[in-house]
């Protein structure tokens, strides 16, 4: 009776936060349709831009810490999409699997963004998959409960990109990738929001996804 009581305030809660999108009726929905800005987010990324300033930053190349943002970025993003495959094929609830799978989506697209935009320096990201989330993908396989381990694992992995995105933000040398860095600072914390939100609609303890916490015990 107490979970029945709940419901419906945390679906009230989910439709005043995700302003993204008025329509979202449930935490799936409601990723889905804060992923959806990914064609804006491109134009966003070319045309917020000068050109004559543009080519002015492609002459000037990259600096280490821009590189590495790029590299250790697009790797994040792939660890997200591997995690998400094995959601959607692992996950016992149904609103996760439908989470998982416009995660994939949406990290498909920021990651093909990500090559593009190295390509425009005339840097090639990885295509490879990383060790890490090769070993993070057989774990979250053999997970005894794989909805609460992805989750886990999102909430962590985005926290530590809202950290690197912050970073190149604040100090990137190069201005196209610290303007790219500030234009998805609002779309990792929306989706950072997302996560918590189907966390409480699959009464995960969302206390247990902050940093620093995965081994605690609920």
């Amino acid at each position: 009776m107490k979970l029945d009581l709940r419901l419906p305030a945390f679906c009230c809660l989910v439709y005043w936060l995700v302003t993204l999108s008025p329509q979202a009726g449930s935490a799936a929905d409601a990723i889905d349709a804060a992923n959806s800005p990914v064609a804006p987010l491109q134009q966003a990324a070319g045309t917020s831009f000068p050109e004559i300033q543009r080519r002015a930053a492609a002459v000037e190349g990259l600096s280490g810490q821009d590189r590495t943002f790029l590299m250790t970025a697009v790797e994040g993003e792939r660890l997200q999409r591997e995690l998400s495959k094995v959601a959607i094929a692992r996950a016992k609830n149904s609103t996760v699997r439908r989470f998982a799978a416009a995660t994939e989506r949406y990290m498909g697209n920021v990651e093909a963004r990500l090559h593009r935009l190295a390509s425009e320096f005339g840097l090639s990201l990885p295509q490879i998959l990383p060790e890490n989330a090769q070993n993070a993908q057989n774990d979250l396989s053999r997970a005894g409960n794989p909805d609460r381990e992805y989750l886990l694992r999102i909430v962590a992995d985005t926290n530590r990109a809202d950290t690197l995105y912050k970073e190149e933000a604040r100090s990137g040398k190069n201005p196209v990738m610290a303007q790219y860095a500030r234009e998805m600072l609002p779309r990792l914390s929306q989706h950072y929001r997302n996560t918590l939100h189907v966390m409480a609609a699959v009464n995960g303890p969302v206390v247990a996804a902050r940093p620093g916490a995965r081994g605690s015990k609920s």
